[in-house]
Order: C-alpha cells, then sequence, then structure tokens
C-alpha cells in the first residue's frame, strides 16, 4: 500500500476492523459526533450519531486509496460494529452490537432490527 488517509473529529471515533479483499479495504467502527469536515471529499452526507455511539461502515480501493462510500446506522442508545468480512463477491458482513432499534436502508426497502 502507497497511501494513507487521516480522518478525526474533536470527540471519540475509533475503528475496529479493517478487512482486505480482492482490491478493497473495509474498515468499520463507531462513533460519537458529527463528520461533516469531509463533505468537499466525500459528498454531501453528514455523519452524526443519533444515540450515544453509532456504528459505520466504509470502502476504500486499496490500490490507489481512493473513497468508495461510507454509511452509518444507529440508534438512540449505544451501537457498535465490532467485525468485518468482505466475501469473495464484494459484498460485507458486519457484526456488532445495537441497544434500540435500529433502521438500516437499503435500495428496495428498509431493514429494522430491535433490541
Amino acid at each position: 500500500m502507497n497511501w494513507s488517509k487521516s480522518q478525526g473529529s474533536q470527540s471519540s471515533v475509533s475503528s475496529s476492523s479493517i478487512q482486505y479483499k480482492n482490491g478493497a479495504l473495509g474498515i468499520v467502527g463507531h462513533f460519537n459526533c458529527a463528520f461533516s469536515d469531509f463533505n468537499d471529499e466525500y459528498g454531501s452526507g453528514t455523519f452524526l450519531s443519533v444515540g450515544y455511539e453509532d456504528g459505520y461502515a466504509a470502502r476504500y480501493s486499496a490500490e490507489s486509496g481512493e473513497f468508495i462510500y461510507a454509511r452509518n446506522f444507529g440508534s438512540r442508545a449505544t451501537d457498535k460494529v465490532h467485525d468485518l468480512v468482505i466475501l469473495n463477491d464484494g459484498h460485507e458482513v458486519i457484526g456488532g452490537s445495537f441497544g434500540g432499534r435500529l433502521n438500516f436502508m437499503r435500495p428496495g426497502g428498509e431493514i429494522v432490527g430491535n433490541s
């Protein structure tokens, strides 16, 4: 790898798992803050923790470091992403914990989890 990226906040941001597979680099973790400082680089979305801590997943090109996407999710309680696996087909499986009603948005519908 011939690149590096740094991101941060005045509040807590943690990564809990990094996975490399088939040219993709995935990172997951949790945060307790608002991420709006990177709008120029990553688009107009803002990560804003809904509750105490919320989870995130991000993907980069392992070759160039180019940002591919990032998603955040959480409830009004503590929510953390602990682990990540990138499957052979490129999809990701994440594992973690959540303390309240957790909503995941995806094309074609919404997945809702309850604690």
